[in-house]
């Protein structure tokens, strides 16, 4: 059985509802999904996962799916390290480790900038470039302007956050039902036409609704 493989934030992870896009894909390609996706993650640690995916679980008829959340998220990548807690807010743990995440906060994220962080997008081009799968790339909270150097790798210019509902952190992947059939939809025909057709006006089922773009996961 061919294989969908999956990386990213809380916009890929997978959930037990059979209507999320991630297995609505998997159901539309007739394939196995395999979610590395984790919600509250950071970029690195979907590259972390990447890497690991290559070096161990790696096929050359895998198709996959990296959905590159917002790089000014914690870096670090470490066993102990609860992945989810790369996003500030959500944040858990005892008082050490809010202290340290505190002091993390004062004297790094105060550098950060999304604009200049954006060249992590650029090693994430970079590595799906290097491969030969079928590939697509989504961003979660701001537009790439990143380029395929291969024609089935598609860097789509959708921003997931502009179609999350204001409710977003109580739904799936932050999207209604018929969301998650439009993301299954624009996914499948991105893959088998080999262009970025997310936002097609044809789409079958209605592609998205925007919101207020400053919220954030």
């Amino acid at each position: 059985m061919s294989r969908i493989i999956i990386f990213g934030d809380s916009f890929a992870q997978d959930w037990d509802f059979e209507w999320t896009w991630t297995k609505l894909l998997a159901k539309k390609l007739n394939a196995e999904q395999v979610n590395y996706a984790i919600g509250g993650s950071s970029i690195e640690y979907s590259m972390y996962q990447f890497t690991e995916y290559l070096k161990n679980n790696h096929r050359d008829d895998d198709k996959i799916i990296f959905v590159a959340t917002e790089p000014n998220r914690s870096p670090i990548v470490h066993p102990k390290y609860d992945p989810t807690s790369a996003a500030l807010h959500t944040l858990t743990g005892d008082k050490e480790f809010k202290q340290a995440w505190e002091l993390f906060d004062k004297q790094v994220l105060k550098y950060q900038d999304v604009k200049f962080n954006a060249w992590k997008y650029t090693i994430v081009a970079s590595l799906l470039n290097s491969i030969n799968n079928d590939a697509i790339m989504l961003t979660a909270f701001e537009r790439c302007e990143e380029h395929s150097t291969r024609d089935n790798f598609i860097i789509s210019q959708t921003v997931l956050l502009d179609y999350s509902l204001k409710n977003h952190s109580k739904l799936p992947n932050h999207f209604e039902p018929h969301n998650h059939q439009a993301m299954a939809h624009g996914a499948e025909q991105t893959f088998i036409n080999k262009k970025d057709l997310f936002q097609l006006h044809t789409l079958k089922y209605n592609l998205f609704q925007l919101v207020n773009k400053e919220q954030k996961i």
